[in-house]
C-alpha cells in the first residue's frame, strides 16, 4: 500500500484489512487528493522563488556592471584619479587615471605616501591639515598635491574620507583632480599682484610688506634701517622725444645696474614711472649709504643705447634711516621722497638724506598746498600790474599782470612763496587759466575806458606749456572780451623751453600762429644759445634783473647785458630790462640800445584801479603823449 494512503486510512480510522464504506472512500479519496495538491503547490512556490532570486542576482550584477562602467566612463571624461590608502596612509590602490592625467605610472606612488620623498610633494600647511584629519577619522577636502613627473611637474586638488569595514577604520579613499592650470593661474596673478612686469622687482605692494617686515625686525634687535627713494631726472624727456619704447628700455636697463648693486644685501623696488626704492640695513655705518647712493647715482647716469640713440638720464637719492626718520613704512617712505625733491632742489644727479629741517619745510608745503587747493577752487587770486616803460619816450606801453594769492590769513603772498609747490601739485593750469582770463578782462575794461596800451603781459607756466588745451584756453578768452590776438602777450622762460625743445617749440608756433606776442622771460639764467633763441617764434627778449642789478658798475654784468642786447636786436626783437630801480642802471641801459624798462624806478605791482588813475595822471603830463612810439 503507498505509503500517503495508508497514512491518510489511519487518519480517518481505517487500516489496509479494514473494509471502509462509501463514504469513508469518497472522504479519504478526497483527502488523498488534497495532499497531493498541497505537495505540488509547495514544489511550485518553492521553484518560484528560486527562480526569482536568480533572476534578480542578474539583474544586481547587470545593475552593477553598468554603474561600473559609468563611473569609468565618467572618470576618463573628468581630471579625477581614484586612490585607497592604508591607516598608515601609503597608498594600496591608484587608478589608471594618474598615469592620463599627469603622466605618472600609478605603480610609483603604491607603498608611498604624502608625508615620503618621492613624486609627491604637499606644503607643510596641506599637510598638517591631512594628518589631522586621519589622527581624528575625519575627512579632509582640497589640499594641493605636486606629483612630478619626467619632464614636468602636475597640480592635484586631492579630498578623502576614512574607510570602514565591520565598523573598523581599515584606510582612506579619495579623489584626485588635476589643477595644474589653475595653480598656474593663481601664480600668474601673484606675481602680477606683487612684481612689475617691465624690471621683474617687487612692486610697490610687495615693497611695502618687504620694508614692513624688515623695520619689524630691526625694532627687535634695536638695529638701524635705510631706506632710499630713487626719481630718474630727465626721463620724461626720453618718452616724449624717442617714445615709450625707448624709455621702457631705460628703465630695464637702469633696473639691471641697480639690481647688480643692491645684490642680496637689500631689496629692490619699482613703485612705478621712474621711482625706486632700496631698503638696505645700514650696519652701523651710514658712510656706506653714501657710497651706495653715489654708485646708484653714477649708474643711472650711464647712457643706454636703444636702436640708434645714446639714451641719457640721471637719477636723484633721497636717504631717510628708521627709527629716527620715521616709524612706520609710510613714515620713512614720505621722508625719504622728501630728500629725494631736496635732492633735485640742490641741482639733480646727487642725494640728500632727510633732516629735521626738511620736515618742517614738507610739513609747510603739505599746508600751503592744501590751501592752494582751496585757491584754486574758490579763487583766492588778485593780479598786480607793474607797468613797461618807452625807453625814448618815457610812455607807459604796455603793462606786465603779476599773479598774487589773497590768502585768509596771510594777506597777499607773492609768487615765489607758491608758484613752485603749486607746479609740482599740478595747480598751474587752472591757476593760469584764471590768469589769462582775468588779464582779458582787464585789458577788455581799460579799452573800454578809454586807457591806451599796446598789449598786457602775463606769464604761462610749464604745466600751461604742456596742457593741449592751452592754445583753445587762450582762444577762449581773447573771443570773450573782443580782445585782438596782438594785445595779449605770453612770456615764457627759456627754462621751460629747454625742458622738452621739441613740445615746447611746438605748442609756442601755434600760439603765434593764433596771433599773440610770445615773450622769452628771464633770458640769460639759462643755456639758451643765438641759434636756439631763433627758432622761437618770440617778438620781445627780456633781460633777467640779475644783470641789471649789478649796472653799471660790473663789468660782467655790463658784458652780459650788451650781448643779450645785441642777440634781441639782431633777430628783430624788442628788448626789456626788467628789475631797473634806480637812474643810472636807466641811462646804462639805455646807452645798450634797450627798448623797454620795467622796474620799480617807474612802479611798483599795483592793482587795476590804481594802475588806470596813474596812467590818466601821467596822460595830463607834459612829457607824455599817446602818439610815442611803442617799441
Amino acid at each position: 500500500m503507498h505509503p500517503l494512503l495508508e497514512r491518510q486510512l489511519r487518519k480517518v480510522g481505517l487500516d489496509g484489512g479494514t473494509g471502509a464504506s462509501s463514504t469513508q472512500l469518497a472522504a479519504l479519496i478526497d483527502a488523498v487528493s488534497r495532499s497531493y495538491r498541497d505537495v505540488d503547490q509547495e514544489r511550485y512556490l518553492l521553484e518560484r522563488s528560486q527562480d526569482l532570486a536568480s533572476r534578480e542576482m542578474v539583474e544586481l550584477n547587470s545593475a552593477l556592471r553598468l554603474s561600473e562602467a559609468r563611473m569609468a566612463s565618467l572618470l576618463s571624461l573628468s581630471s579625477d584619479w581614484v586612490w585607497e590608502q592604508d591607516l598608515r596612509g601609503r597608498f594600496t590602490f591608484v587608478s589608471d587615471e594618474l598615469l592620463l592625467r599627469t603622466g605618472i605610472q600609478p605603480e610609483r606612488l603604491l607603498g608611498r605616501s604624502f608625508a615620503t620623498d618621492g613624486p609627491l610633494r604637499m606644503e607643510a600647511a596641506d599637510l598638517a591639515a591631512v594628518a589631522e584629519a586621519v589622527n581624528e577619522r575625519t575627512s579632509f577636502h582640497h589640499v594641493t598635491v605636486e606629483v612630478q613627473g619626467d619632464n614636468d611637474s602636475r597640480y592635484m586638488r586631492i579630498s578623502g574620507a576614512p574607510a570602514f569595514e565591520g565598523g573598523t577604520c581599515v584606510g582612506y579613499r579619495g579623489v584626485g583632480s588635476d589643477v595644474t592650470e589653475r595653480v598656474h593661474a593663481e601664480r600668474t596673478i601673484l606675481e602680477l599682484a606683487r612684481y612689475d612686469t617691465l624690471t621683474g622687482l617687487p612692486n610697490r605692494a610687495m615693497f611695502l610688506d618687504e620694508m614692513t617686515r624688515a623695520l619689524a625686525g630691526a625694532r627687535r634687535t634695536d638695529r638701524e634701517v635705510a631706506l632710499l627713494f630713487i626719481d630718474l631726472d630727465r626721463f620724461k624727456h626720453v618718452n616724449d622725444t624717442v617714445g615709450h619704447a625707448a624709455g621702457d628700455a631705460v628703465l630695464a636697463a637702469i633696473a639691471t645696474r641697480f639690481r647688480s648693486l643692491v645684490g642680496d644685501t637689500g631689496v629692490l623696488a619699482r613703485l612705478g614711472g621712474d621711482e625706486f626704492v632700496v631698503i638696505i640695513d645700514v650696519a652701523g655705518d651710514t658712510r656706506r649709504l653714501d657710497s651706495l647712493a653715489q654708485q646708484i647715482i653714477d649708474a643711472a647716469s650711464e647712457p643706454v643705447q636703444f636702436e640708434t640713440h645714446r639714451l641719457a638720464v640721471s637719477a636723484s637719492v633721497g636717504l631717510a634711516v628708521y627709527p629716527h626718520d620715521g616709524a612706520d613704512a609710510h613714515a620713512l617712505l614720505r621722508s625719504a621722497d622728501t630728500a629725494m625733491y631736496h635732492a633735485k632742489a640742490q641741482g639733480r644727479e646727487t642725494f640728500a638724506f632727510f633732516t629735521g629741517e626738511l620736515a618742517e619745510r614738507s610739513s609747510r608745503q603739505f599746508e600751503i598746498e592744501e590751501d592752494l587747493r582751496i585757491a584754486v577752487r574758490d579763487q583766492h587770486w588778485v593780479l598786480l600790474w607793474q607797468p613797461q616803460v618807452d625807453a625814448e619816450s618815457g610812455r607807459w606801453a604796455s603793462v606786465e599782470g603779476l599773479i598774487r594769492w589773497q590768502h585768509p590769513h596771510l594777506g597777499l603772498v607773492p609768487p615765489s612763496d607758491f608758484i613752485d609747490i603749486a607746479e609740482e601739485a599740478g595747480l598751474t593750469v587752472p591757476m593760469g587759466r584764471w590768469v589769462i582770463g582775468e588779464a582779458c578782462r582787464q585789458y577788455a575794461h581799460w579799452r573800454d575806458d578809454g586807457i591806451v596800451l599796446d598789449h598786457c603781459a602775463v606769464n604761462i607756466s610749464l604745466r600751461q606749456l604742456e596742457s593741449d588745451s592751452i592754445v583753445d584756453d587762450i582762444a577762449a578768452a581773447l573771443d570773450a572780451y573782443g580782445m585782438a590776438p596782438r594785445q595779449l602777450a605770453l612770456e615764457v622762460t627759456e627754462a621751460l623751453v629747454l625742458r622738452d625743445p621739441a613740445r615746447a617749440l611746438a605748442v609756442l608756433d601755434r600760439l603765434h600762429q593764433l596771433g599773440v606776442r610770445l615773450v622769452v622771460d628771464d633770458f640769460g639764467t639759462g643755456y639758451s644759445s643765438l641759434g636756439q633763441l631763433k627758432r622761437i617764434p618770440a617778438q620781445t627778449l627780456k633781460l633777467d634783473r640779475i644783470f641789471v642789478s649789478g649796472l653799471p658798475d660790473s663789468a660782467d654784468d655790463l658784458a652780459i647785458a650788451r650781448a643779450v642786447v645785441a642777440m634781441g636786436q639782431s633777430l628783430g626783437m624788442c628788448v626789456v630790462a626788467e628789475g631797473v630801480e634806480n637812474e643810472l642802471q636807466r641811462r646804462c641801459l639805455e646807452r645798450l640800445g634797450v627798448d623797454h624798462f620795467q622796474g620799480y624806478l617807474f612802479a611798483r605791482p599795483m592793482p587795476g584801479d590804481q594802475l588806470t588813475e596813474r596812467i590818466r595822471n601821467l596822460s595830463r603830463s607834459p612829457e607824455f603823449t599817446c602818439d610815442s612810439p611803442i617799441g
